[in-house]
This record gives structure tokens, C-alpha cells and sequence, in this order.
């Protein structure tokens, strides 16, 4: 109790002390058209810290200029919610299993602040102790989504088994979809696959999506994520691995209408995302520049925006570049990718800008 009531303390003095300092705000109060609440409000969030979501805290600290105070209200939050040791893996969370959301709030920020080392720790020591079935499959996905990030494809690969067989064990349709589906990703990133292995699990995949029984808009769209998705790596397997011959200039486009069919359904942004960037890369193999062109306008992320969705739209931007002869254009880009992902510690996304750089270099007249 002595340590909660510490906590509770330590994060009221932060912000308090940082908007004094910076604002002259003497009485609690005078936070509230600061930060944008009722009075009674600002209560509320001092008192409270552990009900707070992760967006009211980002609110809390926006109008502060120092980074220090920000990370020290941050911190204290953090503390709050979770204890002390938050990443220590030999110490216990606190109360992890109840905590389902502030525990997927904490990895999304450590992950926003480009420390995907912390927040595995996290998300690991979590996904131990974590009961309830919806924040398992979550934590089960930001891990796969951090080994991704690292490229670590053994990793992702156990991951998305262990998701799926604890969809087995939980007889739950949903999970075994989704360790299906991040089954795809990783095999996707391994060289030398069969096709046969890749195909097959897309029909699976595909199948199981099929069978699903969504109640709600939001289990709709993520259905029809899985559906479409699996065209989608399906097409981008083809794109990686064989030439874009007759044949398979024919398999493309039979993908390429799969992947628009629906478009006017209701579907999460980031699936639409998905969908149209792999259209574009699609185009882009089949010569299609101009159309591929006015999918990458559509899609084009704002400067804050997602990192993947940055990251992915800036390397297919320079394929098309490459293959309308701006070459020098292309390099410039790949070459900002790469700085982006050091930076982020995108280690994937990193080695395959890496990789298309050094073609590029290859046929260049002059490399640097």
C-alpha cells in the first residue's frame, strides 16, 4: 500500500511540477484549458493514474516543451500501473493478468518511442501471466510484430505456432486464423520456400476465415483482413521469387481482381492499406506504372503516420522509380528507408531496403 501510495505521488508531483514550472500553474485547476478538461477532470487524472488510458496521458503531456518532464511523468504512469520492475524479467508485474489493457498500452508506447527491447520483455512476461483469451491473442500478435520488427524469423515462426496451437487448445476459430495468418507472414520472409507450402496455407487460411462466425462490425473487417491478406502474400510470394512471365503475368492478374473484389466493404484502414500496396506492387511488375502511380498518391502516409506503412510505401515508391529509369531517385530514397530503420531499429525492413539498394547500386553506371 506504502509503495501504491508512493507511486500515486510521485506521478501527481510530475505533472504538477512540470506545468508550474512551465506554465506558473500554482493550483491544480488552472491545468484544465491546458490540457483541454473539465476541472473536475484534472481531479480525477492526478488521483487516479491507473484508470488513466495511454491516450489521456499523451494528452496530459503534449503541451509541455521539455522532454525530460515528459518522460518523467511517463515514467511515473508507468510505475503506477505497472510497479517498480516493469523491466526486470526476474521480477513479477504487477497484478499482469488484470491489467490486460494498460499492458497492451505500455508496449504500444515503448514501441512508439522505438524501444521494441523493452517492450519484448514486456510483452513476453505478459503473455506468461495473461488469462483472458482477447489480451493473450493481442499479446501474441505485438510479439510477432516486434520479432518482425527485429527480424528474428525463427522467432516469429514460433510465435505464430504457439498462437495457433493455443487456439486449438481453446477451441477459439479466431486465434487459430490469426496464428495462421502470421504463419504466412513469416514464411513469406524465408528464402526458399516451395510454393506448394505457401499455397497450401493461404487455402487454409482462406478456409478457416470462411468458417468464422463474426457478431460485430469489427470482427467482420477482420475476417475479411484475413480473406484478402492471404491473396495478398500469396502475390507478393509470386512477385519475390519468379519472373513475371506470361503465365505468371496471367496469375497476377487473377490476384489483382481477388484483392479489389469488396472494396467497397467496410474494412479497417490498415487492411485497405495493405490491399492497395500490394495492387501497386502488382502493377508495378506488370508495367501498369501509371495506375501503380495513383495507388501509391492514395496511400501516401503523412510524416507522423504508422513507421511500416512509411517504410513500406517509400520502398515501393522506389521500385516505381527504378523502373521508370529515375534510378538516382530510387537510390536517394532506399538510402532514407535504411537511415529510418537504424534509427527505429527496423531491422526487416532495413535488410530489404539493404537488398534492393544493392541491386540498384549493381546496375548503376557510377555507384558511390
Amino acid at each position: 500500500m506504502a509503495d501504491g501510495r508512493r507511486s500515486l505521488e510521485d506521478f501527481s508531483e510530475a505533472i504538477r511540477e512540470a506545468f508550474r514550472l512551465e506554465y506558473d500553474c500554482i493550483e491544480d485547476q488552472a491545468l484544465a484549458p491546458i490540457i483541454g478538461v473539465k476541472p473536475a477532470r484534472v481531479s480525477q487524472i492526478l488521483n487516479h493514474p491507473r484508470t488513466l488510458h495511454s491516450e489521456t496521458v499523451r494528452r496530459v503531456i503534449e503541451p509541455l516543451q521539455s522532454t525530460a518532464y515528459k518522460q518523467r511523468i511517463l515514467e511515473a504512469w508507468q510505475v503506477a500501473c505497472f510497479g517498480q520492475n516493469v523491466e526486470d524479467r526476474s521480477e513479477k508485474a504487477s497484478e499482469p493478468a488484470n491489467n490486460g489493457h494498460r499492458t497492451l498500452a505500455l508496449i504500444d508506447d515503448l514501441c512508439a518511442k522505438n524501444n521494441p527491447d523493452r517492450a519484448l520483455v514486456v510483452a513476453s512476461r505478459a503473455l506468461a501471466a495473461e488469462k483472458d483469451m482477447q489480451h493473450k491473442r493481442a499479446i501474441y500478435l505485438r510479439i510477432f510484430e516486434l520479432y518482425k520488427r527485429l527480424d528474428k524469423q525463427a522467432n516469429m515462426l514460433r510465435m505464430a505456432d504457439g498462437c495457433r496451437r493455443f487456439g486449438e487448445r481453446t477451441q477459439s476459430q479466431w486465434t487459430i486464423a490469426q496464428g495462421l495468418h502470421m504463419q504466412f507472414q513469416a514464411l513469406g520472409r524465408i528464402d526458399g520456400i516451395p510454393i506448394k507450402t505457401i499455397l497450401g496455407l493461404r487455402n487454409d487460411l482462406i478456409d478457416v476465415a470462411g468458417c468464422l462466425k463474426p457478431v460485430s462490425a469489427r470482427q467482420r473487417s477482420k475476417r475479411t483482413a484475413y480473406q484478402r491478406t492471404a491473396n495478398a502474400y500469396l502475390s507478393v510470394f509470386l512477385l519475390k521469387y519468379h519472373e513475371v512471365s506470361v503465365g505468371r503475368r496471367n496469375a497476377l492478374a487473377g490476384l489483382l481482381e481477388q484483392l479489389r473484389i469488396g472494396e467497397g466493404d467496410q474494412i479497417s484502414p490498415a487492411t485497405r492499406r495493405l490491399s492497395l500496396e500490394v495492387q501497386a506492387r502488382v502493377l508495378i511488375a506488370m508495367g501498369s506504372f501509371v495506375e501503380a502511380e495513383e495507388l501509391l498518391d492514395l496511400i501516401q502516409p503523412p510524416p507522423d503516420g504508422p513507421l511500416r506503412g512509411r517504410l513500406a510505401h517509400d520502398m515501393i515508391r522506389a521500385s516505381l522509380l527504378d523502373k521508370r529509369g529515375s534510378r538516382d531517385e530510387a537510390i536517394d530514397l532506399l538510402q532514407n528507408v535504411c537511415l529510418t530503420c537504424e534509427t527505429t531499429r527496423s531491422l526487416f525492413y532495413y535488410r530489404v531496403a539493404a537488398r534492393s539498394l544493392g541491386h540498384l547500386y549493381a546496375g548503376s553506371a557510377s555507384p558511390p
